[in-house]
């Protein structure tokens, strides 16, 4: 072995395999070789490992700082050092953070501050702009006795203008009218009575209009008729004087002159008696014609007779929408209808049995009379009518609106917000020049730069702030310090290692060992 045989502070062994013994960090047969530690394994850095002469450090991205092992890479919270630069809510996020506004704002283009698009020539609104979410959406609504247009964005008076009927010859009035909002009511004279047909004088209340039986009134007229069979006198209350051969307990009836038989009785004249049961020895008690059923004694009633004992009338009815009841002769309505023949629907605001129900239909909606579902008109769907993004009859058409806007529920038209055009919004006001990766906000015209750079058009270099120790180099695109060999840290503070050599021998500044001269060896060549 002589002096220079071995780089790099290896040992000379003439006696071993290889004559040159190399410390870490380098390789070969002289040991001329730098190892480059972070091809195996990273050099078990959790994200970057940075290679040096003779050694190697491990390095973290930006938005991670380096943990005491000097491997591993945990995450910078942005949001605890003055809210991240958020004038509103900062996010934190893995390597970095992002800002949000507070409901009604919009984020600006430095993507830290917040706009309130109302504050911004009243959005456009005419009356009262009013922000809706955190993505710096509004809307426009007008103040009370107003309408909003079509265009979302104007107001027109909602007085509407009432047409008085009884002047202009639309009237139906047969003799006085007087004029109410939206509509008329029509009246008669003194002595005429309101008919659903005009106005009219019932002769029949004077002295029976002269009628020797009955008088029956119609509009501008009367009409003397002759009372139906069994009754006489003026209007046909007095019944007839003929008189019925029926056997006792029996009653006459004066419109047919047939006999209507007490109970036990049958026949013309009802002198037969009626028997059942064994024997024959109960006595039926059925009346009105019915007919006994001689096992049972059970009454089958003539017509027009019903009950036990078909003592009761039978009553008719005609239920347009419902059913009669034929006890009492009474309509049952249906779902949705009432009146006395349940031939009218529900008033307007009602629905369901008997019109018990009330409807509870939004914005125009029609409600159904008989389900209460609501029939909206286009451009709404559902009881609140009409969900966000959605256009047409029951809202089956989706808004096909970019850059947030929103669009007409009846005709789908994007209302576009600030900045924006086009038949989507899609086209923005504004135009941009934008250089080194630079993107235009359409909205406001300004260039949103990359990193490392700045100024109008993002031409200007920018150089990111950052204090190196020991004058080492900054990079202006991220602020980070360039480090020497042997040295590490955000500000390159820290070093690999300290030399305490002896015999004025050199030191690694990498790995701080120390390199011996010949005749000298050991850690610090003592």
């Amino acid at each position: 072995c002589s002096y220079g045989v071995c780089f790099n502070g290896g040992r000379c062994q003439e006696s071993a395999a290889q004559m040159c013994q190399c410390t870490g960090g380098f390789s070969g047969t002289r040991c001329e070789n730098d190892l480059n530690e972070c091809a195996t394994n990273n050099g078990g850095c959790n994200q970057m490992c940075c290679n040096t002469f003779g050694g190697f450090f491990c390095k973290c991205r930006a938005g991670f700082h380096l943990q005491s092992d000097q491997r591993t890479c945990v995450d910078d919270d942005e949001c605890s050092d003055h809210n991240g630069g958020c004038a509103h809510v900062c996010v934190n996020t893995e390597g970095g953070h992002y800002c949000q506004c507070n409901e009604g704002y919009r984020l600006h283009t430095d993507e830290k501050t917040s706009t309130n698009m109302c504050e911004i020539q009243n959005g456009g609104c005419e009356q009262i702009c009013e922000p809706q979410g955190t993505r710096g959406r509004y809307s426009c609504r007008c103040r009370p006795g107003y309408v909003i247009n079509s265009n979302g964005r104007t107001c027109d008076s909602n007085v509407l203008i009432d047409v008085d009927e009884c002047s202009d010859g639309t009237k139906c009035c047969d003799q006085g009218c007087s004029n109410t909002p939206g509509g008329y009511e029509c009246s008669c004279r003194s002595g005429f009575t309101m008919l659903s047909d005009g106005c009219d004088i019932n002769e029949c209340l004077d002295v029976n209009g002269g009628c020797d039986q009955q008088c029956v009134n119609s509009i501008g007229s009367y009409e003397c008729t002759y009372c139906p069979a069994g009754y006489r006198g003026r209007n046909c209350t007095q019944g007839c004087l003929e008189i019925c051969t029926c056997a006792a307990g029996s009653n006459c009836d004066r419109a047919t002159g047939r006999c209507i038989c007490g109970p036990g009785r049958t026949g013309l004249t009802c002198e037969e008696g009626d028997t059942w049961g064994l024997g024959c020895t109960e006595t039926c008690h059925c009346l009105n014609n019915g007919v006994c059923n001689k096992q049972t004694g059970d009454c089958e009633c003539a017509s027009g007779y019903v009950g036990a004992l078909c003592a009761d009338r039978k009553n008719r009815c005609n239920c347009g929408n419902g059913l009669c009841d034929p006890v009492d002769g009474t309509c049952r309505c249906s779902r949705g209808y009432a009146g006395r023949n349940c031939q009218k629907t529900c008033p307007d605001g009602y629905y369901g049995l008997n019109c018990g129900f009330t409807c509870t239909c939004s914005n125009g909606a029609q409600c159904d009379h008989i389900t209460g579902e609501c029939s909206c008109p286009a451009g709404w769907v559902g009881n609140s009518c009409c969900g966000e993004n959605r256009w047409g009859q029951n809202c089956t058409n989706v808004c096909n609106c970019a850059n947030g806007a929103s669009c007409d529920h009846v005709t789908g038209r994007c209302i576009c917000g600030l900045g924006f055009t086009g038949s989507r919004c899609d086209s923005g006001t504004a135009s941009c020049n934008c250089h080194n990766g630079g993107i235009c906000d359409f909205a406001s015209g300004a260039c949103r730069c990359s990193p490392g750079w700045q100024g109008p058009s993002c031409l200007e270099g920018k150089t990111e702030n950052c204090t190196c120790n020991l004058n080492e180099t900054c990079d202006r695109f991220n602020g980070w310090c360039h480090c020497s060999p042997g040295y590490y840290g955000v500000e390159c503070q820290l070093s690999t290692g300290q030399c305490d050599c002896q015999n004025s021998v050199n030191c690694d500044p990498v790995t701080g060992r120390c390199l011996c001269s010949t005749g000298w060896h050991g850690a610090q060549c003592e």
